[in-house]
């Protein structure tokens, strides 16, 4: 896959994102079962949708079936005797024809680092360890007591012996949970650890803090990372490139980038190298500045006038929708007047 006719005749046929999307999911999570079973390869074959980017045709991989995952497993031995926290995943590929087409591919530089940059991904964002113990505790307060109740009552014992059977099957689902807890808690140095050997990637990770100052939130590399007010740190080896993404809230707008960028644009790719700090500015937005720069006036009613006449497109939909119904139309021109004419 290093010459790039080849590389590129793959892509054309492979949504790679979403491959490596699965193998990287079932990786970090240590799903036992896979990957003899638990996935799917699938593609659209009709005529191609407009706007749809899942109608191109390509393959893509769909994951399902999570129940012997996240340290929990059906076989006796399936961690060498460990804690599944701390196994190796990449060991489950070994006799598997999955292996061979993710090997050959990480021989391509650029596949390697979108593999390596979206596996640091789940370990920083998707399963970071305060964000799933979150999400933990709230499927448990929510889900416990009815699960309870649906087995007991569905058990040989019947509802004769609620107490004892609740009691039992409650303990065995809390164990469970603990065992949940503790992997995603462990979980992020070791999966790191064994990916980095598996691709070769050498040298040590260096830490990205990301803060926000005003209303508005981040997304790094397209995921919405976790309350960066109080300042959000991950962690990626040296040369990764990641793009962080500035979204305002209603009602503001993005005011600038420092700290290891002094772009004005709301999106910024940064190479890290060493450790970095970048800080995303918001305020208050102006209402009506459909241009987004910083005043209203007759350039925003003039932008507003071609998008609706589909000879334009505006900068800031947020601030066009002026009534506020998720939509840009006349009736968001009009308002946009009447602010013009006071």
């Amino acid at each position: 896959m290093t010459d790039p006719k080849q590389y590129q005749a793959v892509t054309a046929q492979l949504d790679l994102l979403s491959m490596i999307d699965h193998y990287a999911v079932c990786l970090y999570t240590g799903m036992v079962d896979w990957p003899e079973h638990n996935y799917i390869a699938w593609r659209y074959t009709g005529t191609p949708i407009d706007g749809n980017p899942y109608s191109d045709g390509r393959w893509r991989f769909g994951t399902f079936d999570f129940d012997y995952t996240a340290g929990l497993s059906y076989e006796g031995n399936a961690f060498n005797g460990g804690q599944g926290y701390d196994y190796d995943s990449f060991n489950r590929l070994q006799k598997s024809a999955m292996k061979p087409v993710l090997d050959s591919l990480l021989k391509n530089a650029a596949f390697r680092q979108m593999f390596v940059t979206r596996y640091c991904d789940m370990a920083n964002i998707v399963y970071r360890p305060a964000r799933m113990q979150a999400l933990i505790a709230e499927m448990q307060d929510s889900c416990l007591d009815y699960m309870t109740d649906s087995r007991v009552r569905w058990s040989s014992g019947g509802r004769s012996d609620y107490s004892t059977l609740e009691s039992q099957y409650k303990g065995t689902w809390q164990k469970e949970i603990g065992v949940f807890e503790t992997f995603f808690e462990k979980r992020p140095e070791p999966a790191i650890r064994y990916m980095k050997q598996y691709t070769g990637v050498s040298g040590d990770m260096q830490t990205v803090t990301l803060r926000t100052e005003g209303s508005g939130s981040l997304l790094v590399n397209g995921l919405p990372v976790q309350d960066a007010g109080g300042g959000f740190t991950c962690q990626y080896p040296a040369g990764t490139v990641i793009t962080v993404t500035a979204v305002p809230e209603r009602g503001a707008s993005f005011a600038g980038w420092s700290g290891a960028s002094s772009e004005t644009e709301q999106t910024v790719s940064i190479t890290v190298s060493g450790n970095v700090n970048l800080t995303a500015a918001f305020q208050e937005a102006v209402r009506g500045d459909v241009n987004a720069d910083g005043v209203c006036n007759v350039a925003d009613a003039v932008m507003l006038v071609k998008y609706l006449l589909g000879a334009g497109s505006v900068t800031s939909p947020e601030n066009a929708d002026l009534d506020g119904n998720g939509r840009l139309n006349a009736a968001d021109l009009t308002l946009l007047k009447r602010i013009l004419l006071k």
